[in-house]
């Protein structure tokens, strides 16, 4: 009996520090995500993919073609984990294959841990996006989503001759 108790309480302990450590030198990612939609949307419809999407494009339309690395982490429901690390994180949610956006989530440590949380509203016909993002590298902002069928005319979520040098005019605001 006092075997078993004994390696419970050790086991608690190990477990307990390695989630600790595991705040400061990442081994597992528990980075979080949470979707949700408003009542007239559907859950079953919005998709993440997270990938790196270079600002080198002709336009958005390229997002949409089979980029080698891209993972879809969510589709009606999370199917995998979000895997974040340094640097550029870009994201792109998709609703009812018909609307997209595209954004890039900077995180300035390899070991930093976030919660994710992508809320779409305004109904099926102009759906936007609102994302907050908490953790180290804080995000927070609200935008209508694009159509998949403009794509081809713009280039970062905007209008290609309005766009210039700024990436998605999130990281600027």
């Amino acid at each position: 009996m006092k075997r078993w108790v004994i390696l419970l309480i050790v086991g608690t302990g190990a477990l307990a520090f390695a989630f600790w450590v595991n705040t400061w030198y990442k081994m597992i990612d528990l980075s979080s995500l949470d979707v949700r939609v408003g009542d007239d949307m559907s859950v079953d419809s919005v998709k993440v993919v997270r990938g790196f999407y270079s600002i080198d494009r002709a336009n958005d339309l390229e997002l949409f073609q089979d980029n080698v690395g891209d993972r879809t982490v969510y589709d009606g429901r999370q199917i995998g984990p979000l895997d974040t690390d340094y640097g550029e994180n870009d994201f792109l949610i998709v609703y009812a294959d018909r609307y997209y956006f595209q954004f890039r989530h900077w995180i300035f440590n390899s070991n930093n841990q976030h919660d994710y949380r992508f809320q779409l509203d305004g109904g099926v016909s102009a759906p936007s996006l609102t994302v907050k993002i908490d953790g180290p590298d804080d995000m927070h902002f609200s935008r209508t989503m694009s159509r998949i069928s403009d794509a081809g005319h713009l280039l970062c979520n905007g209008p290609i001759d309005r766009t210039k040098v700024n990436y998605n005019m999130i990281e600027f605001e």
